[in-house]
C-alpha cells in the first residue's frame, strides 16, 4: 500500500502504523466512508457502471506503469521487496495461502501450466509491473463524492501485467459477470479462444 501511495495517485487508505503480533501483521489505516462497489453495483445503470470501470482502469494503469527495481530485473513475480508472494489463484496449503516465489518468467509460466485458474488466458505480453491482484467490487469503495478507493492490498506485488486479468476473473464471487465483462472490454484483455466463457 505504501508503495502505491508513494508512486501513484491511486486513492487508497493511508497507513498510519504497522505492527507485528503473535497472530500476524496488523495495519492501522484510515477508515474510508462510503459504499462497497459490490453493494452499489446492482443499483447502477450501464453508463454509471462503465464510468466506474473507467475510473478503476485509470488507477490500474498508474499501478501497472510502475516497474520493479533493477535488482529484480530477471524476476517476473515477487513482493515489492523481492520476497515470496501469495495469491489465492495459486492455491492454498494447510487451509490458508502459502508463500511462494519469487519467480523468473519461465518458472512462473511453468507453475501456471499446473494451475487451472490461469487456463484460457493470454499470457502475453509478459511485462512485469505493480499489480493489485484482487480487483473485485468487494475491494473497491465509492465515497459520497464519487471517488473510488481501492482496499485489500494483500496480494499486491510485482506480477506480469496479465495477472490482473486472471485474478479479476478468479475473484469474481459472488459472480458479477457484467463487472468482469466491462473490465475485460476496457482493458483490451481477452481469453484465449478455447470455447470457454469469461
Amino acid at each position: 500500500m505504501e508503495y502505491a501511495a508513494f508512486h501513484t495517485l491511486v486513492y487508497l487508505p493511508r497507513v498510519h502504523r504497522t505492527y507485528q503480533r503473535r497472530e500476524g501483521l496488523f495495519i492501522a489505516m484510515d477508515f474510508i466512508q462510503g459504499t462497497l462497489l459490490d453493494t452499489l453495483w446492482p443499483r447502477l445503470d450501464d453508463t454509471e457502471k462503465r464510468d466506474i470501470v473507467i475510473q478503476i482502469w485509470d488507477s490500474v494503469r498508474q499501478l501497472h506503469a510502475c516497474r520493479p527495481p533493477a535488482s529484480l530485473k530477471d524476476i517476473a513475480v515477487a513482493s515489492i521487496s523481492g520476497a515470496p508472494i501469495r495469491d489465492g489463484a495459486l492455491g492454498v496449503g494447510d487451509g490458508w495461502l502459502e508463500n511462494t516465489g519469487p519467480f523468473r518468467p519461465e518458472d512462473f509460466l511453468e507453475l501456471l501450466s499446473e494451475k487451472s485458474a490461469a487456463d484460457g488466458f493470454d499470457r502475453n505480453p509478459a511485462h512485469t509491473g505493480f499489480v493489485h491482484a484482487d480487483l473485485t467490487p468487494r475491494n473497491i469503495i465509492r465515497t459520497d463524492d464519487g471517488r473510488l478507493c481501492i482496499v485489500d492490498w494483500e496480494f499486491a506485488a510485482w506480477w506480469p501485467l496479465y495477472w490482473e486479468c486472471i485474478t479479476w476473473h478468479f475473484s469474481d464471487f459472488p459472480p458479477m459477470p457484467d463487472f468482469v465483462n466491462l473490465m475485460d472490454e476496457l482493458s483490451g484483455q481477452t481469453r484465449v479462444a478455447t470455447g470457454e466463457g469469461s
